[in-house]
């Protein structure tokens, strides 16, 4: 039920791979929550022009602030003294100039070969006639937040490329520190290389002793976990949240809510509804492919037996019956449970 991946669309580290050959697409659009990876990758493309001629070159704007037109004749500029310009287009999904869309749409069906706009968004509505057509015409770079695996093997790359190595178990206690926020894990790997030194080797020791907790786990992977039947890394967010201050009552509501949502999206994709009707009805976001992945696996009987043993156990905590956490666990363990539902 998500987008389907085109052929012209790459991975972040294909991307770069591109642009050190020395080939820079039209249109690209930049679409996901990794601010790091996003802002890594703009550099890069700034980088593709001269840098004695980029004030000339290199151009930022906004859909929800700036007119289309504008936007479209700084696109049609000859490039100063250098192979093409760059333009950054953000506020991608909130365009305001509704008498615009037709001329952007012509744009990006016949893009001018020297000029490179970058769309740059965290979500896009699809059902928008200019988001259709970004989508068509452009090359697609998601930037989601790494998983814990992915971090890993950031950090490994990144502490080669310094010459410095880390204890494997170092390495998993400071991803569960600091989670898939790049920008949180670059900072803490800049602080572990200067207090190393020239031992060059990470240990647990050393990043016990220097990185704080920085992870914010975001509440919604407790649902994801929770829809995909992965017990263990929901138990471990569970007792992350706990330990960070969530409330088992708010916890619990929250995964009502990832379950009546996965309802919704279940229902209407058994009526064969379009993809779009999906992710608006919903209320996700139609690229968030482990959420369909996910409903896909799940029947209705076991979403709503789901929800109904979570407010049998809101009613649990409510009323004092047995300690929160271990209810919360309990719970954990039986919906995700193979035998569950039965």
């Amino acid at each position: 039920m998500s987008r389907k991946k085109s052929a012209s669309d790459l991975s972040p580290a294909e991307l770069e791979k591109q642009i050190q050959s020395g080939k820079v697409e039209p249109l690209y659009l930049f679409i996901g929550e990794d601010s790091f990876l996003k802002d890594g990758a703009l550099k890069k493309l700034v980088n593709t022009v001269d840098e004695g001629f980029r004030d000339f070159n290199v151009e930022e704007f906004s859909l929800q602030e700036t007119p289309v037109a504008k936007i479209l004749d700084a696109a049609r500029q000859l490039p100063m003294l250098a192979r093409h310009r760059l333009l950054i287009i953000s506020d991608v999904d909130k365009l305001k100039d509704e008498t615009g869309t037709d001329a952007l749409i012509e744009y990006l069906r016949h893009p001018v070969d020297t000029t490179c706009m970058v769309f740059v968004t965290n979500t896009l509505d699809g059902r928008r006639r200019y988001a259709s057509t970004l989508q068509k015409t452009a090359t697609v770079i998601s930037f989601d937040h790494l998983d814990d695996k992915g971090a890993e093997a950031w950090a490994n790359r990144y502490l080669k490329s310094q010459g410095v190595t880390i204890d494997p178990q170092a390495c998993g206690i400071l991803i569960g520190l600091t989670g898939g926020n790049l920008a949180h894990l670059k900072n803490a790997l800049e602080k572990l290389i200067t207090y190393v030194g020239k031992a060059k080797r990470i240990t647990p020791e050393d990043v016990k002793a220097l990185v704080p907790r920085t992870r914010e786990t975001n509440s919604f992977d407790l649902g994801d976990a929770m829809l995909a039947n992965d017990r263990k890394k929901a138990i471990r967010l569970l007792h992350r949240m706990i330990d960070d201050g969530g409330e088992p009552v708010a916890i619990v509501g929250l995964l009502a809510w990832s379950y009546r949502t996965a309802l919704v999206a279940k229902e209407l994709i058994q009526r064969d509804a379009p993809m779009s009707e999906v992710a608006r009805e919903a209320r996700v976001a139609p690229y968030k492919k482990h959420f369909f992945e996910s409903v896909n696996r799940l029947t209705i009987e076991k979403i709503l037996f789901a929800v109904k043993r979570l407010a049998q156990v809101d009613l649990a905590i409510k009323t004092s019956q047995g300690t929160p956490a271990l209810q919360l666990e309990h719970l954990i363990c039986e919906l995700t449970s193979p035998t569950s539902f039965k």
